[in-house]
């Protein structure tokens, strides 16, 4: 759904029918002026008169035949916003690309009430230099005049953060032409700015639709225990608030039963687990393995799972009992990837590295699963061995305290590198989310340090591919 069909609503609707959205809600009220001719991907001599909404809506049936086009011809108040949205067909996501504050700030009430994903556009005019414009949240911005008032209005009404474009460019003062009057006086607008904030929208929503952006996310812990922690429920409400994002990894196949129906948050995956110190020492039974692999069915998010060759554990066929059930696991995981979304795999491999890996690609696993090997510690050779098999990596900040994590750390491929904190630890069992971000950040340092630049943004965008948040 995008609301105005301006400088920025236009070419953010012509930029996400070329990218395949095939389905549209689209609302203003105004007709195509000769004004609208130097930014609106709608306006042109012939356009001139005619309604914007027929007439990107003929745009959009021009590059996809097949696209499906609701259409509203009506202004936004504040005191509309809510009948005339809620008798439109539901959207995945809201552009707001509307000018009136009341207005936005309705549409924001009205998407944070039925839980939909907005993007809403900050201001454009005045303002000449679109490498500034970023896409954040509401509260981080700063500068920008309509952003300013957006955040007092919001904190009044009670609002939720939320997405938003805007620039922190200072708006410059307009060379108006002699004899202007009112707003043209007063207000310019730069050809290529208003496309930019459009195609830059439109980024956004392709992203979030494709499941390949992180939405307000600033850190990402691949492999955590909820399940071991005093308040698993308090971390998770704080979590969004720091811009926490978690995978937390199971022991047992009961963790996943117990927690995946109260972690519900959208930053937040279940992982379905068979740790191989319960395996060994029976906490989880053959009959519990039966039931991790009918589970497997629900959700794509297994771990932890694995094997742990350490002395503890090579006594009494210990080892063959963990090698059957992660075996059990591969192939039914490997078999669902096949047949639907692939499986992503966090994986133990204490002394155990070449086993682990030989099982992945002797059931298929490697190839078609997501295969990530948490706080890796095998030799350099089994470490080349899984980069070409095409494994993952997640590396927490203890791995980074020795010389061969460091050095690890430096070959680790860039397109498949997470950050994890395998919190809580045992003596330690009272954390919160805080105490998650400071490892995280411990983790990101080392990290950037021993490679020379900062990983954040290429870790957050692998997290973001591979757990869909």
């Amino acid at each position: 759904m995008v609301l105005g069909l301006g400088g920025v609503g236009s070419n953010c609707v012509q930029a996400l029918a070329r990218g395949g959205v095939g389905s549209f809600v689209l609302v203003d009220a105004d007709a195509v002026e000769a004004s609208n001719l130097n930014r609106q991907a709608i306006a042109y001599v012939s356009t001139i008169g005619k309604r914007k909404v027929d007439v990107t809506k003929e745009m959009i049936l021009d590059i996809n035949p097949d696209a499906h086009v609701v259409t509203l011809d009506a202004f936004l108040l504040k005191d509309n916003v809510d009948e005339q949205l809620s008798a439109l067909p539901k959207p995945d996501v809201v552009v707001d690309a509307i000018d009136t504050i009341s207005a936005k700030l309705a549409v924001v009430a009205w998407c944070q009430k039925n839980d939909i994903y907005l993007i809403s556009s900050m201001g454009g005019g005045n303002k000449i230099h679109p490498e500034l414009l970023e896409i954040t949240t509401l509260s981080k911005t700063h500068t920008d005049a309509l952003a300013r008032v957006m955040r007092k209005e919001s904190k009044k009404r009670g609002l939720a953060d939320f997405r938003v474009l805007y620039s922190p460019e200072p708006a410059r003062p307009v060379f108006a032409p002699e004899g202007a009057t009112g707003k043209s006086a007063k207000l310019g607008t730069m050809s290529y700015y208003p496309p930019i904030m459009g195609q830059m929208i439109a980024s956004d929503v392709i992203l979030h639709l494709s499941g390949l952006i992180m939405s307000n996310l600033t850190y990402f812990d691949a492999h955590v225990h909820a399940n071991l922690m005093d308040s698993p429920l308090d971390v998770a409400r704080s979590s969004s608030e720091v811009g926490l994002g978690l995978f937390t990894c199971g022991v047992t196949p009961h963790d996943y039963l117990e927690l995946a129906p109260q972690l519900t948050q959208d930053n937040i995956r279940v992982g379905l687990g068979a740790h191989p110190w319960y395996i060994s020492d029976g906490r989880v039974t053959e009959k519990n393995i039966e039931l991790l692999l009918e589970l497997m069915e629900q959700t794509p998010y297994i771990g932890e799972i694995g094997l742990d060759f350490s002395s503890r554990y090579c006594v009494d066929g210990l080892q063959e009992l963990q090698v059957k059930a992660f075996t059990k696991i591969c192939e039914r995981a490997a078999e669902f990837s096949r047949n639907s979304q692939p499986r992503v795999l966090s994986m133990h491999t204490v002394r155990s590295v070449d086993a682990v890996l030989d099982i992945l690609e002797q059931t298929g696993a490697a190839q078609e699963c997501v295969p990530i090997i948490h706080w890796f510690s095998g030799s350099s050779d089994e470490l080349q061995r899984a980069i070409k098999l095409g494994c993952w990596f997640s590396v927490g900040e203890m791995s980074l305290k020795t010389k061969r994590g460091r050095e690890y750390a430096k070959v680790y491929p860039k397109d498949k590198l997470l950050t994890e904190t395998d919190l809580p630890s045992s003596d330690h069992t009272d954390i919160d989310a805080a105490d998650i971000v400071d490892s995280l950040k411990r983790a990101l340092l080392g990290l950037s340090e021993a490679r020379g630049y900062s990983v954040q943004s290429e870790v957050m965008a692998n997290a973001a591919g591979v757990f869909g948040v």
